[in-house]
C-alpha cells in the first residue's frame, strides 16, 4: 500500500478527516483508478455524516475493485449507518463476506443487521461466527450480549 493511503489510515483512525481526504486526493492525482483510495474517502466521508459523497466514492470503489470484499463492506456500512436502508445493507455485507468469509467484523455488522430487524437467533449466529474467528473480537462479544439478552 501507498504511503499515502497508509497515512490517510492513520489520520482517520485520529479523526483527522480533512488531512486524510488530502492524502488520498494527492494520491489519486497519479493512480485515479485505485479503487481502495475510494474506500478510504467514502470511510471519511461516511465519519463525516456525508451520505452522498460516501456513498458515491463507495460506489466507485466497487467499480474498480469489484473483486474485493472491502468496497461491500463499504457500501452495507453506509446503508446501515447513513439511508438506514437494512435490506441493501444486508446484500453487500453477504457480498462481502463471500469474497472474505474470514473477517470477524463483517458478521458482526451481519448481527447488528440481524438484531436491527428483531432476527435475535440470526444475530446470535452471525455474531458467533465471528467469534469463531476471532474469539477475542469486541464487536462480535457486544452483539452477541445483545442477541442473547434479546432471546
Amino acid at each position: 500500500m501507498s504511503e499515502h493511503l497508509v497515512k490517510a489510515h492513520q489520520l482517520i483512525e485520529h479523526s483527522k478527516y480533512d488531512m486524510a481526504l488530502k492524502q488520498i486526493n494527492d494520491y489519486l492525482v497519479d493512480e485515479p483508478n485505485e479503487g481502495y483510495a475510494y474506500y478510504l474517502k467514502a470511510l471519511v466521508f461516511l465519519h463525516q455524516n456525508k451520505k452522498k459523497e460516501s456513498l458515491e466514492n463507495a460506489q466507485k470503489s466497487v467499480a474498480l475493485s469489484p473483486d474485493e470484499s472491502y468496497p461491500y463492506y463499504m457500501m452495507a456500512l453506509i446503508h446501515y449507518h447513513l439511508t438506514q436502508s437494512y435490506a441493501e445493507s444486508e446484500k453487500y455485507i453477504l457480498e462481502a463476506i463471500q469474497y472474505e468469509p474470514e473477517e470477524p467484523m463483517y458478521y458482526h455488522l451481519l448481527a447488528s443487521l440481524k438484531i436491527v430487524k428483531s432476527k435475535y437467533k440470526e444475530a446470535l449466529a452471525a455474531a458467533e461466527e465471528g467469534l469463531a474467528i476471532d474469539p477475542e473480537n469486541v464487536e462480535c462479544k457486544n452483539v452477541k450480549s445483545v442477541a442473547l439478552t434479546k432471546l
